[in-house]
């Protein structure tokens, strides 16, 4: 738990190196053009587009937006998102000190 919660604080606090920017951009590029290799795989792409987004994006202007994308803007969001109030834990099996299990989800 603190690993993890260790790890969202430096998301949220740290800029993100251009390093690390540059290897997860590569990567999501990467996937993208990697994941219409094939006609399923296209339909898959347009479909989900068309169920969960207001306007379709071709694979070049999705391409375009992650290399857009800076480690303010991730900073920002993750201030937003990353916050105490937002923390929801499951504990599976005895849960025998659950005061010192909830001391340590604050972020």
């Amino acid at each position: 738990i603190t690993g993890i919660l260790g790890e969202i604080r430096k998301v949220r606090d740290e800029n993100i190196s251009k390093r690390e920017l540059d290897k997860v951009k590569n990567l999501l590029v990467s996937d993208v053009v990697m994941g219409l290799e094939t006609s399923n795989q296209n339909a898959d792409f347009y479909g989900e587009q068309e169920i969960f987004h207001e306007k379709i994006k071709e694979p070049a202007a999705l391409i375009a937006a992650i290399k857009k994308v800076t480690a303010a803007q991730i900073k920002s969001l993750a201030q937003e998102i990353f916050q105490t109030k937002n923390i929801t834990f499951a504990v599976i099996g005895p849960n025998k000190n659950e005061a010192e299990i909830t001391s340590l989800l604050k972020v």
